[in-house]
């Protein structure tokens, strides 16, 4: 129930900043994506997957070009 919770609560701090019309705040929920606990990470995907974003494409590009295995899948996954 924990993970859960938390789960949600990684979630929820990306979808707010992705959704944010006071500034771009993409760089955050990318770094989480990168380099956070994995469960942190999945959550990432999710709210990438769903945002309201048109421009994420450049954004992940870079990151299934020349990131780790493990990052290209989960950017892979949000392009899917």
């Amino acid at each position: 129930m924990a993970w859960v919770k938390r789960h949600l609560l990684a979630f929820a701090a990306a979808w707010a900043l992705l959704a944010s019309e006071d500034g771009d705040f993409t760089a955050p929920v990318l770094e989480a994506l990168t380099e956070g606990e994995p469960e942190a990470a999945e959550a990432m995907v999710r709210a990438l997957q769903l945002a309201p974003r048109s421009d994420l494409l450049a954004h992940l590009a870079p990151l299934v070009a020349r990131g780790p295995a493990e990052v290209q899948a989960r950017a892979l996954r949000v392009l899917a």
